[in-house]
């Protein structure tokens, strides 16, 4: 069932026909970013540790970071 609402969930910020660019296992937290094409780019992170984790976002100069709790999921959604 948690496929069900993680799908759900990711419709609503990743559009039709957008590219994963990243994806990465940094300690307990698993990502992946893709790019709209309207050019936004989205990135659902999951934390899958027994601790909150901070999560730090950096792309072409900006960054901010954002502390993802133990077994959390979040997704961002930004234009650069």
């Amino acid at each position: 069932m948690d496929d069900f609402y993680t799908i759900g969930h990711a419709s609503k910020f990743v559009q039709p026909k957008a590219k994963r660019i990243e994806s990465s296992q940094e300690g307990s937290i698993e990502n992946v970013v893709l790019k709209n094409p309207d050019g936004s780019k989205v990135l659902i992170a999951y934390n899958h540790g027994n601790s909150n984790e901070e999560l730090i976002v950096s792309d072409q100069g900006n960054f901010f970071s954002y502390s993802l709790p133990e077994g959390a999921a979040a997704t961002f959604v930004w234009n650069s």
